[in-house]
């Protein structure tokens, strides 16, 4: 997906923090072992609760009207789940 990270990026001071949970460089390995990248990760996902970002949830048996929709008209969608 296209991300702009100009303009109100910028003006704004947004951060953005990533998490490498599988492997690290060697320097860090001492201080920072899976477990913890793993519950460091886990807090921050905490913190963002990324449920706030599902809109639409469709049962597995509609995906094709789901994927029709995010066709069609994908600005009216943050994310969408498919259930079972």
């Amino acid at each position: 997906v296209p991300l702009s990270l100009g303009g109100r990026f910028h003006r704004s001071r947004i951060r953005l923090i990533s998490s490498q949970v599988s492997s690290i460089s060697p320097e860090l390995t001492g201080r920072w072992t899976k477990s913890r990248r793993l519950e460091t990760a886990w807090s921050l996902l905490r913190k963002v609760d990324p449920l706030r970002y599902v809109t639409h949830r469709y049962p597995f048996e509609r995906a094709g009207e789901a994927y029709a929709s995010l066709d069609r008209d994908p600005g009216r969608f943050v994310q969408v789940i498919l259930t079972y």
